[in-house]
């Protein structure tokens, strides 16, 4: 199996020039990669391509925050650029870089992803709402808490059963 192939033309920059965003020159790469689904692209490939500096070269604490703000900007980019244009999605290897989820894989990692997040969501919404000083609150704010807290409970009920 060659080169993964676009399912959209894929822009690229005039000769001799590169594009503005490192989002952009990773896609042209991408496509012109060897990489198949469930290879894992290294993240020195996304340092290189994002045009961001490897963690170990940053030397100040403002530099790594800038650098890792730039990245996961290209990587946000890049990832829906590569969903887009190659209905591809990719997953986070710890310590390694991001693998080209299989199409057989991919209903099952979103679904998996999607219940997680939902999950997170809910749980930091029921912290908000439930950790509210009510004393300081009028009858009609503390009428609306407890409205919101119904509502969330219902769409975590109806969220589940969606998701099951």
């Amino acid at each position: 199996m060659g080169a993964l192939q676009p399912l959209r033309e894929v822009p690229w920059p005039p000769e001799g020039t590169q594009f503005d965003k490192g989002w952009q020159n990773a896609l042209v790469a991408f496509g012109s990669a060897e990489f198949k689904p469930g290879d894992i692209i290294p993240m020195a490939w996304f340092f290189e391509h994002f045009r961001v500096k490897d963690p170990a070269s940053r030397q100040t604490i403002g530099e790594f925050q800038e650098q890792q703000f730039k990245f996961m900007g290209e990587m946000d980019r890049f990832q829906k650029a590569l969903a887009e244009d190659y209905d591809l999605v990719l997953q986070n290897v710890r310590g390694e870089g991001y693998r080209i989820v299989p199409p057989h894989e991919q209903t099952d990692f979103a679904m998996d992803r999607v219940q997680r997040e939902f999950s997170k969501a809910i749980s930091r919404a029921h912290m908000r709402l439930t950790h509210v000083r009510l004393a300081e609150l009028s009858d009609d704010q503390r009428r609306q808490n407890a409205d919101a807290q119904a509502k969330l409970a219902a769409f975590r009920s109806q969220g589940r059963k969606a998701l099951a």
